[in-house]
Parts: structure tokens; sequence; C-alpha cells
């Protein structure tokens, strides 16, 4: 399967491995991310600040299109604030499946629009799928 897979991408992405799936794709609950953000550890502690409210209301839009207004704070799954190379490192969960989809840059584009006062380039890698008892998926 990789090799018919690699014969039809373009050459900077390439296939390892495939796997049957174990579980149905329906499992997938929610995914892990690391966010790097280069800014000499200057944004920790307003950033810690902000993962930890009560409420962090924003749009997002839907399926069809319109604009409704959610609250981030309690789809918030897990998070850590690190230092990483001088830098801020975010590791977080958020949900990632077919009925709930939280996109971590609607969560940082929220940070930004009430911090004005600040803003940094940022790198989000997806570091895993997990299921609803937040298992790796497979």
């Amino acid at each position: 399967i990789p090799s018919m897979l690699n014969s039809v991408c373009p050459p900077d992405i390439r296939f390892i491995s495939a796997f049957e799936p174990k579980q149905k794709v329906s499992n997938i609950a929610f995914a892990s991310y690391d966010v790097y953000f280069d800014d000499g550890f200057e944004i920790c502690e307003k950033l810690s600040e902000f993962l930890k409210s009560k409420s962090i209301i924003t749009e997002k839009r839907t399926k069809k299109g319109d604009m409704k207004q959610i609250d981030l704070a309690p789809k918030i799954k897990k998070y850590s604030l690190e230092k990483a190379n001088g830098n801020t490192l975010l590791k977080i969960i958020l949900p990632a499946g077919p009925n709930d989809n939280i996109n971590p840059s609607l969560l940082l584009d929220a940070f930004y629009g009430g911090n004005n006062d600040c803003y940094y380039c940022y790198n989000v890698t997806r570091t895993d799928i997990l299921d609803i008892s937040l298992k790796q998926f497979s």
C-alpha cells in the first residue's frame, strides 16, 4: 500500500507504512498537540491565565457555513506549559472527533484577540490521535 500511495503523491509526501485499523474512525475523540511559541518564554504567564479562564467565548464556523458562539474552556481536556529551548511550549488535548472538533488555531486566535499587545509566531504539531479514554487511537 505505501508504494502505491507514494507513486501518486508529491515527492515531499512519503508513506512509510500502512496498517488495518483496529478501531472505527468514529472512536476518535481527541487529539494532542504541541504548540511551540517563538517568544523567549514571555507569554507563558498570560497564556496560563487565559487557559485557566472559566469561559473562553469565540466564534466558530459550522458545517453549514454559519457562525456560532462557542465556549472553548470546557473543551480543553488537558494542557501543560513548559519552557523549551528558552521558549514556551504548550501541550494540549482538544476534541477531534466527528461530532466535536476544535482546531488549536481557533484557541490561539481567541488568545491573541484578547492580548493585542503581544504576538509571537507559533508552530502547531499534532502529536497523537486519541479515543474517548485518552488512549492512542489505532
